[in-house]
């Protein structure tokens, strides 16, 4: 008969492999979550790109020829692919050809040289081959239209007319470049030579620290939206074909955001960073310097950035707990950030690095978005654009038009209520009374004043 001794070490030792084998269960649950979770950080590898065509036969539609062999033409699968292989950063810039917006700075960095490359020619040269040896640590790549990319990657400001990004292999963002401030396509203010050098730099150091500083890049991805690919939404609505005859069904990258607008509006989540997207550090106070990206340029007095400490000089290195590379990195964060609250920022001054906070309060968003197409979608048959008196109508059409509004037209008042921006005036109808169906509009036209009922829905 085994002794009482004997009997406890046999229990002991089957309680032990229990205990041990509920551990590795434990350890391998949470080993699955771990590779789930590292997963998530970036699209599975089949979803980056859908192509619809050759690339090759769409850069010969557009005539686009005369881009430096250098580049990728439309092909995110072929740029990752070399990125594996050679283990370099990915470049990829969104232009749209046909619409000849950022001329200068595309033939700058997109062509071999010659006419393209216009008043950049002699910066370049001046440069002394320093673009061309950022460039060549990057795998480049040039996308011409949003057709086939994974819009949960390549998530930028879809106003920007010339938008690049930087990423790895494995999907990580590490910034974004491209900030545009009016109404002009042709005179992006924010886009040069020297801001891009800077933006490239920076680029390749979060390349080179790449993965131990990941928490830095965790922000930059954004929430994933269904479907994917933008063609596949029930509410995308292709630009009209015949603004390109060659390419038909062309989608543009305001078009994407277009559809973004209307899916918010079809789900009830519009919300004021819909309506005031992507704002300036300016908001805050700070103006950067336009030929480096993120050094302060001037300071506001009394402003959330003087508050703050913040002096002309230093130059941002992270905001909201993410590394940036460019201004569009600080509108990044901006129009991801809580209508209030603070953001914590850090910043070089001199040899010092500097640690603080930057308030959001009152209405820091308040921006003035008239030049925006994506929100055509918001716009009641009427776009608005500021004027001494209140609001100028331009191009009224449909159910404005049938109203009886005139383009022109001065706007003193919607419903009593004395406006200058368009940002206001959508603010009030989709955000502060999202329940109207009608609004009244008090308008000057001719020295004289009428008015008219003009619907919203």
């Amino acid at each position: 008969m085994p002794s009482q001794r004997s009997f406890s070490g046999r229990v002991t030792l089957v309680v032990s492999a229990a205990v041990w084998l509920m551990l590795l269960l434990v350890v391998g649950l949470i080993g699955l979550v771990t590779v789930s979770a590292d997963q998530a950080q970036a699209p599975r590898e089949t979803d980056w790109f859908a192509p619809e065509a050759d690339p090759q036969e769409l850069r010969r539609t557009l005539g686009d020829q005369q881009v430096s062999g250098r580049w990728i033409y439309h092909d995110l699968d072929a740029a990752r692919d070399q990125a594996r292989q050679s283990g370099k950063p990915i470049m990829v810039v969104f232009r749209c050809v046909p619409c000849g917006s950022a001329p200068g700075l595309d033939g700058a960095i997109c062509t071999a040289g010659g006419s393209d490359a216009s008043k950049f020619e002699a910066e370049i040269q001046a440069a002394g081959g320093q673009i061309d040896a950022l460039l060549d640590q990057f795998v480049t790549v040039r996308m011409v239209k949003m057709n086939g990319a994974n819009r949960n990657l390549f998530m930028f400001d879809r106003d920007v007319p010339y938008a690049v990004m930087f990423l790895n292999a494995d999907g990580q963002v590490y910034g974004r470049y491209g900030t545009r401030v009016s109404q002009d396509r042709k005179n992006l203010l924010r886009h040069n030579l020297p801001s891009l050098q800077s933006a490239l730099q920076r680029a390749l150091d979060l390349h080179g620290g790449y993965p131990a500083n990941r928490e830095q890049l965790a922000g930059k991805m954004p929430e994933p939206l269904e479907p994917a690919f933008i063609e596949e939404s029930e509410h995308f609505q292709p630009f009209p074909p015949q603004h390109n005859r060659n390419v038909p069904n062309c989608i543009h990258c305001h078009t994407a955001g277009e559809t973004e607008l209307r899916e918010k509006i079809a789900d009830g989540f519009l919300t004021l960073r819909d309506i005031l997207p992507y704002p300036l550090p300016n908001n805050l106070g700070m103006a950067v310097d336009v030929e480096d990206g993120l050094k302060i340029e001037s300071i506001d007095a009394g402003s959330a950035a003087a508050r703050a400490g913040l002096r002309a000089g230093d130059v941002l290195e992270q905001l909201g707990g993410q590394a940036l590379t460019s201004e569009a990195d600080i509108q990044w964060v901006l129009h991801h950030a809580d209508d209030g609250g603070a953001l914590p920022v850090v910043f070089r001054r001199g040899e010092r690095v500097v640690q603080a906070e930057l308030a959001l309060e009152g209405d820091w968003r308040k921006t003035d978005g008239s030049w925006r197409a994506t929100l055509g979608v918001l716009r009641p048959g009427v776009k608005f654009v500021s004027h001494a008196r209140g609001l100028q109508a331009k191009w009224p059409h449909d159910t404005a038009a049938q109203a009886g509004l005139r383009r022109e037209d001065i706007v003193v008042a919607v419903d009593g209520r004395n406006l200058k921006l368009e940002a206001e005036f959508l603010r009030y109808i989709y955000i502060e009374q999202p329940d109207l169906e009608t609004v009244e509009l008090t308008v000057l036209r001719g020295g004289s004043r009428t008015t008219i009922t003009l619907p919203l829905r």
